[in-house]
């Protein structure tokens, strides 16, 4: 499907902090259990699907492809490496790291939100959507062979790496937080009328303890679709009453400014 820029709009759902929580064992009598989970509900590929229809399994093998990756995460370097470790401050890891880990679910980039099962076989949802427990893939091992659990995954998400303070405009050393996220977003006086260009990277020196390094969570929808009444009720929840939930999972609430704005956005959205 080709979506030109123009039938695309960008509405702000979120300044990010980061978080994760791990679910109760226990398995509920109201769950539904599915392979795939999407905020629209319905998903493209059925259960034990071979490959992505963008994949092409008799695709030729070997050779040698050489590229300068597009783009990078935590410390790693376009041009070289000293390190396999993208989560060390000192130091530049090799680009491309992040493909050695398994996360519980992979997206497909032939539909607009769908996620399938990874290291997670399969999900399971309450009856009111509010909470998903992935079960692990009994076949899913570490490089030496040992079976990875639920327990490794709640492992990783309860032990975060330590985040060092950055020095913001101010010239103040901030840490990551909500406050220091609700600060930068405080900074926010107008957006434009096509809702574009609005940062929070490395923000005004009017919050003293503005973190330098955050931003907004987006979200692209087409102008016309014939689920437009129910996905501008999901995208009005989300941006007003949702807002409530941010920072129990360390998301800060929407500046005043940013809300309005799209909210405004959101009503061009029509079948």
């Amino acid at each position: 499907m080709n979506v030109s820029r123009r039938d695309l709009l960008l509405i702000g759902a979120g300044a990010l902090v980061g978080a994760a929580q791990c679910a109760a064992p226990a398995q509920a009598a109201d769950e539904t259990e599915s392979h795939g989970i999407s905020v629209f509900g319905d998903l493209k590929y059925p259960r034990d699907f071979a490959h992505f229809d963008y994949v092409d399994p008799k695709a030729p093998k070997g050779g040698i492809f050489s590229q300068i990756g597009p783009n990078r995460m935590f410390n790693q370097n376009f041009l070289t490496f000293n390190s396999l470790n993208s989560y060390i401050l000192k130091g530049d890891a090799a680009q491309g790291m992040e493909l050695t880990f398994a996360s519980l679910m992979a997206r497909a980039s032939d539909e607009p939100d769908g996620m399938y099962g990874m290291a997670a076989r399969a999900v399971r949802t309450s009856a009111d959507g509010q909470t998903h427990r992935y079960l692990m893939r009994p076949e899913a091992r570490f490089h030496d062979g040992t079976r990875l659990t639920a327990h490794d995954v709640a492992f990783s998400l309860a032990n975060h790496f330590k985040f060092a303070a950055v020095q913001n405009r101010a010239g103040i050393y901030a840490l990551p937080g909500l406050n220091g996220i609700k600060a930068a977003g405080a900074t926010i006086l107008r957006v434009a009328p096509d809702n574009g260009g609005i940062s929070i990277v490395n923000p005004s020196k009017r919050q003293k303890i503005a973190y330098p390094i955050c931003t907004f969570t987006y979200v692209i929808v087409p102008k016309q679709t014939a689920k437009a009444a129910e996905l501008k009720q999901f995208i009005r929840w989300a941006v007003t009453k949702g807002q409530a939930d941010g920072p129990k999972l360390l998301f800060s609430p929407l500046p005043k400014v940013v809300l309005k704005a799209s909210l405004k956005t959101l009503n061009l959205v029509h079948t």
